[in-house]
Formats: C-alpha cells, sequence, structure tokens
C-alpha cells in the first residue's frame, strides 16, 4: 500500500519539467486509443457475424439431418415424414444436392442445384431473398421452374422468363458410356427461371440454383433418395433441445446440425479474422507499452533525491522499486480503462445511432451503416489484453530500477 500511495501521489503531482507530464499524458492516451479500438474493432466483426447469419436464416433450415458419411440418405421421404411427426417439429421435407452444368441459348456455367418439394416455404422463406419475378416451382403450363442466385442469372444473362429455356445437364449415375456418342453419357431437363434471389453470401449468390425435387431426382435417377432432409420448428421451440432430441431418434449413423453448424466454414473464417486482428491490435497495445517505459525513466531521473531520501530513513530497495512498478500498472490501467469506457460508448452509439453508413447506393445494399454488437466475451478479453500489457510494463520497469 505505501507503494501504491506514493505512486499515485507521483501520478498526479506536478513535474518539475513539463516534458514529463506530456509525455505521460501520451502514454495514457496511448493505452486508451489501442484498448477502444480493440473493443470497436471486435464489435464489428460479431456485427458482420450476425448479419451473415441472417442472412443465411433465410434459406438454410433450423435444422438439417443428413448422413454421417456424406451419401444419401436411402429413403429421404420416409425420414422426412417419421420426422413431421416429432412433437416440436413443424415442417420436415426431403432436398436433394448436386453439381450441373446449366445452359441457356446465350451462356453456360457450372452450377449446385438444390431439389426441393413444393412445401419448401414452410422451412425456408424463399420469398424474402427474390430480387427479380417470383417462388414457383412451376409456371402457368406446369413447366418446371427454377430460382436462380444472382450470380448465376448475371453469367447465363438469364432473367425470368416463362418462354426461354433453361437446361441442366448432369454425369449419368448409372449404364455404359458410349464413346461414339458422348452426349448419351449426361442426363437433361428442361425448365424455365421463375425468379432470381440474393441472400448476400458470395458462396451461395455465385452459383446455386433451386429447383424441383422432382426434377433432381429424375436428373440423378433417384426415386426416394435425398441428400438431407431440412427441419422447421415450432414457434418457441428450443433449437438445442429438439437437435439433442433428433440426434438420438436418428442414431450414430446421421448428423442433425443447426444453421450456424450448417455454414461452419463460413462461421470459422470470420472468428479466424477477428481474432487475428485482435492479436494486431494487442501490437498496438505494446507499442504504448514504450511511451510508459520513456514517461517513468524521466520520472526515475526526476526522482532520484527523493529515492535517496527513502532509502535513509531505511526504505527497502525493493519497496522503491515497486513504487514505479506501480507507477506502470496506474498508467496502464488508467488508459484501459478509459479505453474500455469509450469503446463501449462508440459501439453503443453506432448500435442505436448508425451514424457511420456504407458508401453506395442504398437500394442495392442490405445495410445501411455498419453493424456492430458488444460481446461480454470482447471486452473480458481486451481487459485481460491490458492486465498482461500492465504485467509487462511493470517487469521492464523493475528491471530499470534494479540499481536504484
Amino acid at each position: 500500500m505505501f507503494a501504491l500511495k506514493i505512486a499515485a501521489r507521483y501520478l498526479v503531482a506536478p513535474k518539475s519539467h513539463n516534458v514529463v507530464n506530456v509525455i505521460a499524458v501520451i502514454a495514457v492516451v496511448g493505452v486508451a486509443i489501442a484498448t477502444a479500438a480493440m473493443v470497436v474493432v471486435l464489435s464489428v466483426f460479431n456485427g458482420f457475424s450476425d448479419l451473415a447469419a441472417r442472412n443465411l436464416s433465410r434459406l438454410d433450415p433450423q435444422l438439417q439431418v443428413t448422413r454421417a458419411d456424406g451419401r444419401v440418405i436411402a429413403d429421404g421421404d420416409s425420414l422426412a415424414a417419421a420426422l413431421k411427426a416429432v412433437p416440436g417439429v413443424a415442417a420436415a421435407v426431403p432436398v436433394l444436392s448436386e453439381r450441373a452444368l446449366a445452359v441457356t441459348a446465350t451462356a453456360q456455367t457450372a452450377v449446385v442445384f438444390k431439389g426441393v418439394p413444393d412445401g419448401y416455404t414452410g422451412v425456408a422463406n424463399v420469398g424474402e431473398a427474390i430480387i427479380d419475378g417470383e417462388y414457383a416451382t412451376h409456371n402457368s403450363s406446369g413447366v418446371p421452374a427454377a430460382q436462380l442466385s444472382v450470380g448465376v442469372s448475371n453469367a447465363l444473362l438469364a432473367r425470368p422468363d416463362a418462354e426461354a429455356p433453361l437446361h441442366l445437364y448432369v454425369p449419368r449415375r448409372q449404364g455404359r458410356i458410349n464413346p461414339a456418342n458422348p452426349a448419351a453419357a449426361f442426363r437433361g431437363s428442361e425448365l424455365v427461371v421463375s425468379g432470381v434471389y440474393r441472400i448476400d453470401q458470395p458462396d451461395e449468390d455465385a452459383d446455386h440454383i433451386i429447383i424441383p425435387l422432382d426434377v433432381a431426382r429424375d436428373l440423378l435417377a433417384y426415386d426416394t433418395e435425398a441428400s438431407a432432409v431440412e427441419l422447421a420448428l415450432a414457434p418457441d421451440t428450443d433449437t438445442g433441445r429438439m437437435q439433442k432430441e433428433i440426434s438420438r431418434l436418428c442414431g450414430p449413423d446421421m448428423l442433425v446440425l443447426d444453421r450456424l453448424q450448417q455454414r461452419t466454414e463460413a462461421f470459422r473464417m470470420i472468428s479466424v479474422e477477428k481474432w487475428v486482428t485482435f492479436m494486431m491490435l494487442i501490437f498496438v497495445l505494446v507499442i504504448a507499452l514504450f511511451n510508459i517505459v520513456s514517461t517513468l525513466s524521466l520520472l526515475i531521473i526526476e526522482k532520484r533525491n527523493d529515492m535517496r531520501i527513502l532509502r535513509s530513513l531505511g526504505t527497502r530497495r525493493g519497496t522503491v522499486r515497486a513504487i514505479f512498478a506501480c507507477e506502470a500498472w496506474l498508467i496502464t490501467l488508467i488508459g484501459g480503462l478509459a479505453g474500455l469506457l469509450l469503446g463501449v460508448g462508440l459501439t453503443l452509439a453506432q448500435q442505436y445511432g448508425k451514424f457511420i453508413r456504407l458508401a453506395g447506393d442504398a437500394q442495392a445494399l442490405s445495410i445501411e451503416s455498419y453493424p456492430v454488437r458488444l460481446d461480454a466475451v470482447d471486452l473480458a478479453a481486451t481487459f485481460a489484453a491490458v492486465v498482461a500489457t500492465g504485467l509487462v510494463t511493470a517487469a521492464v520497469v523493475r528491471l530499470l530500477t534494479k540499481k536504484i
């Protein structure tokens, strides 16, 4: 306590050289700005993660059941019917996904199609993502209809049109291939384009399309097989509890995934970027450490006479060194706490005031301002980084005062 009291007096007392005061203020401000930057940047990553989750939820089911080995489910229709009977499940539908070649009169491109049944809107509200045309599984003449992602629409130069055909081709899954007739090695189907959708996710918007389930099964020569069974839950149903219940019912051969688990790679990348940025900002905090060491070096020179007096009064050498170590702690913690308050204030101001807006056409943007969200874990990690910096600074200062 003695060392802490002396350090507090040294921190607020005027110095004989103004430069010491100036450098002390710069050190505190440097720590505060670095800490506030850490809070704000981590909150921005949280905001974009939430935005990605909201966009994906428009097409991703609440729960998805797939085989653990990645193969198709042998009787997807029966499994869907059985899961639909589970209390708490509002809808369960089989879907079938595969890669194909999409061809129009003017262009062609590789796509990933997803075959869905007529009741698919009960699982994923595709209509909310449609930006051109409308969602329909068949046109008025009964011709199967496809929903193109915006990337496929641009690649094929295709828009909703009841007359212009869209052809899908996949390699034959069964039978022999005749080298003299390469075209016979493919199965094809003709559709029309009913709608174009966008969910602001590059991997989804680039090459995905949605087609009727019966068309997908015909292309792949399947009867009741499915890549997955997708589920929608009744309102106010606990997703985690239902995930465990359905996992128990399906057995170890099946995986039951929630929305975040269905997009593990995308969210893992956001998390990696977030914490790599956090580590880079810690280096900025470490740079502020040099300002603290500079301040204390000047303070040690200025207070040499005081240290001699304390030593002559019987103060132990370790206590004298502890005074300057406490001074380093005080500067670091004051700057860190000020930075935390500043970061929290800026984040809340952006969260509710939305004063930093994205440049560009508002109609073409899915959001108008930078999304942010405070997270207690981020605040704890930032404070831990400040404390660790304080420890390192105090250790360096103890080395500088070793001969006092």
